[in-house]
């Protein structure tokens, strides 16, 4: 009997481990001319799971017609990685949009949810890095001025709502006489595994006292 109490209490140990364990996110993006990638890494247990969502510009076509994307995912430890590509055209954004207001609608509390959740999130790198120019010097400098308004407020938005463990890095930085623009933006959040449990709870609770919100968040889900 007293073996039953010794793998229960190791099965305990290991359950509460995984719980105050972290789940981290690192956010990348960067634009070097016209080389756009925006990617995604996610790790559990230190690097024992990885798992990474990448996307890269392959061809901007024009205004109508829009833009070619490709995108890489690959997991560790399936040791698998698929690659697709797919076309956004402003119909798609439109359309998205769309699904995104009807998907709100459906849920009960969605801004409060957003809210009470982000701040179970740690935020333990931030950095925004970007250098741009428009060919004219001081048109140059007053576009250098307002970037930095811009970014200055949505990094103190979220400063307001998640819990900072560093200090921002923020830069821009003009490049007189040039055009061209550069963006070099990487984030990292940590959560742990049992405030995710939590949010994903209340997430399917607030979800089912919305009037038709499991059947509609499935039917526009199931289109892609």
């Amino acid at each position: 009997m007293l073996w039953v109490w010794g793998i229960l209490f190791i099965l305990f140990v290991l359950f509460l481990w995984v719980m105050i364990s972290f789940i981290k996110v690192k956010i990348s993006l960067k634009r070097i001319h016209k080389d756009d990638r925006f990617s995604v890494d996610l790790y559990l247990f230190k690097r024992l799971f990885h798992y990474q969502y990448e996307i890269s510009l392959v061809e901007f076509r024009n205004v109508f017609e829009g833009v070619e994307l490709k995108s890489k995912s690959s997991e560790t430890v399936a040791k698998s990685e698929s690659v697709a590509e797919s076309h956004i055209t402003p119909k798609n954004i439109w359309d998205y949009l769309k699904h995104a207001k009807e998907l709100v609608t459906h849920f009960v509390g969605f801004s409060k949810w957003i809210s009470q959740s982000m701040t179970y999130f740690h935020c333990t790198h931030l950095k925004w890095k970007t250098s741009i120019g428009i060919g004219e010097a001081p048109e140059t400098a007053m576009l250098t001025g307002l970037i930095w308004g811009v970014n200055s407020n949505i990094i103190g938005y979220f400063i307001n709502k998640i819990k900072m463990n560093v200090r921002p890095q923020l830069e821009v930085h003009p490049l007189y006489n040039k055009i061209d623009i550069y963006i070099e933006a990487e984030c990292i959040l940590k959560i742990r595994i049992a405030h995710a449990i939590y949010i994903a709870i209340h997430f399917m609770i607030r979800l089912l006292k919305a009037k038709g919100g499991f059947k509609t968040w499935k039917n526009i889900l199931s289109k892609g």
